[in-house]
């Protein structure tokens, strides 16, 4: 880069043509998860969407409940978004999730004890692996700012240059990931270069022999890392400070496509369909404040008789030459009671009107509004789950539980691949980098060789216990076919019982196994009176309990054999029932009672 792209960008200030733009998408989403401050890089200021969505006046509205609901806004939508966050940190523990390094190679020069595979997954820093510092760290700011940089460094890049050219060229670099918040990302092409405002400073001294702190700009490009040391007075020094490899160690993160420039993409969050419904969440929210104060709080009502002497019942004093409100009565002209003291009425005079018995009282005030304000807030916040197809997260709001939005999964699953994809994209660019950085001594081919495979699951296992029992019950409500409920309840075993691994694979093998799976015992004894179901049949499914525990006492490995060998057992166990001499038949349940 020549002198007047610094100029351009450090002297004069310029930032890329969509900064304005990435900064307010970033924004938007950050108030609803941050609230009132927004961390802006390297400092901290109020961000823009609470004037927005809190400090606009409403329509009438007094300066003194604007000042309340300005200083006594909470972020109600924190919640909302931190239940997500949480929801799609499940993603890696679905079944299907793996980053599996057994097909790698490991280069001679490299050994065992230094390879990729020991750094990313054992030795990385803070959080031992690349997967647990993007999951606990990055994800969340990938949907806060889709806009913000991912860049790989070693971290000995952040030492004086002075220092890293003495380490030993035998020692391996560290790669960190680093994630870069649009607000620093100056100028930004796509596999070509990034200029960044870092968080880094530097000491120098001014022209009077002050010491004064500096700041740093990092230049990435393809081969190489620049450091720009900016003084106060915008003075800079640039310095190459170390190579990098061919390919370009920075990129965004990414989301939703929404624009671009040339081949430089522009991103919505991938959850930016929520923010409707967190923004009426976040404004009805801080109205409501108003409105308990109005219409929750008792205000008390008193016969005002006693004269203030202070300003001889004028409500204004003379100040300084002007005549200004009366500090005592508060420009009313007679004395203010406080609830807190007891109440002193002087007699009226003969042929005035008489004081009115009891002289105070409380306004009667209609909290009704309040009611309907809060649920209205549950139910914004409702929706915005609705949108990602994730309402389960939330219960029903009063308002709405008739109208409650049944789960596509099909949808969520769809959402939840989109992210997945876009993470393993992430991942396999990182781990890359990795390799790249910290193995240069090595040819392209056997960097590539030490890669992991990532797979991405099919289905994602991230749905609360309490919104499968919602789901399945509304399933029954509405008649449902029993196949589907049948296939649900599985699905609700595998995951209440994933830590007993023999209760779970009980009660899934009688789920599999009962040909008249969800039928009540009268519906299955009609079929064998009709004639359209076998007896046999109907007693398997009677007696699924005790017969499979019978087949465990007998065959402790019975669990574990095929569907198809678990059913021939069972059959068996049913036809003996059936012919068993002497025996009529008594339907009974599960537990063993006559039907």
């Amino acid at each position: 880069m020549d002198k007047s792209f610094f100029d351009y960008y450090i002297k004069e200030k310029k930032k890329h043509y969509f900064y304005d733009v990435t900064v307010k998408l970033a924004q938007h989403v950050k108030f609803h998860f941050e609230g009132v401050k927004n961390l802006i890089y390297p400092y901290e200021k109020e961000n823009e969407y609470f004037k927005i969505l809190i400090e606009e006046r409403r329509p009438n509205e007094s300066t003194m409940v604007w000042e309340h609901r300005r200083k006594q806004y909470t972020p109600v939508t924190k919640q909302i978004c931190s239940k997500v966050t949480t929801a799609l940190k499940k993603i890696p523990r679905s079944l299907g999730w793996s980053i599996n390094f057994s097909d790698t190679d490991i280069p001679a020069l490299v050994g065992e004890e230094r390879s990729l595979e020991e750094y990313v997954t054992e030795y990385y820093p803070v959080y031992n692996s690349v997967d647990n510092w993007y999951f606990a760290e990055i994800l969340e700011k990938q949907l806060k700012d889709a806009n913000g940089l991912l860049v790989v460094l070693p971290y000995e890049y952040y030492l004086p240059l002075e220092e890293l050219q003495k380490r030993p060229e035998n020692e391996l670099l560290t790669p960190i990931g680093i994630f870069i918040p649009s607000e620093a990302v100056i100028d930004f092409k796509h596999d070509d270069y990034a200029l960044i405002y870092s968080n880094e400073k530097f000491e120098y001294l001014n022209s009077e022999g002050k010491k004064e702190q500096g700041s740093v700009y990092w230049l990435i490009e393809k081969g190489q890392f620049t450091k720009i040391f900016v003084q106060a007075k915008g003075d800079y020094q640039v310095v190459p400070f170390a190579p990098l490899p061919d390919k370009l160690s920075a990129w965004r993160i990414g989301g939703k496509v929404r624009d671009s420039y040339g081949i430089t993409p522009i991103y919505d969050s991938f959850i930016y369909p929520m923010l409707p419904s967190l923004d009426q969440a976040a404004r009805e929210a801080s109205d409501l404040q108003a409105a308990v104060v109005l219409h929750l709080y008792p205000t008390m009502w008193y016969f005002a008789g006693q004269d203030c002497l202070e300003c001889k019942s004028t409500g204004f004093v003379l100040k300084a030459g002007k005549q200004v409100v009366c500090g005592k009565c508060e420009g009313n002209g007679r004395i203010l009671h406080s609830p807190y003291k007891d109440m002193a009425i002087k007699p009226t005079e003969a042929g005035t009107q008489p004081i009115p018995t009891p002289p105070m009282g409380y306004v009667q005030k209609d909290v009704e509004i309040i009611k309907v304000q809060d649920e209205r807030i549950k139910a914004h916040k409702y929706d915005a789950l609705s949108a990602l197809n994730m309402q389960f997260l939330d219960q029903v709001p009063l308002n709405i539980s008739g109208d409650a939005k049944s789960i596509d999964r099909d949808e969520l699953n769809n959402f939840l691949s989109e992210i997945a994809f876009n993470i393993k994209k992430n991942l396999e660019l990182i781990y890359e980098q990795i390799a790249m950085q910290r193995y240069p001594f090595i040819s392209e081919e056997e960097q590539d060789n030490m890669l992991p495979d990532i797979a991405v699951p099919l289905n994602f296992d991230i749905e609360t216990l309490e919104g499968m029992t919602n789901e399945i019950k509304r399933l029954i409500d509405s008649d449902a076919d029993l196949g589907v409920i049948n296939a649900l309840e599985i699905e609700y075993t595998n995951k209440k019982f994933a830590g007993r691994p023999d209760l779970r694979k009980k009660i899934v093998a009688a789920k599999k196994l009962d040909p008249f799976a969800g039928m009540k015992n009268d519906e299955k004894e009609n079929l064998v009176l009709s004639g359209l179901a076998k007896k046999e049949d109907v007693i398997l499914s009677i007696y699924i309990v005790p017969f499979i525990d019978r087949a465990i006492r007998e065959n402790p490995d019975f669990i574990n054999l095929e569907e198809a060998q678990q059913l021939e057992i069972l059959s068996k166990y049913a036809s003996e029932k059936a012919t068993a001499p002497q025996s009529q038949t008594i339907i009974r349940d599960n537990n063993g009672n006559p039907a």
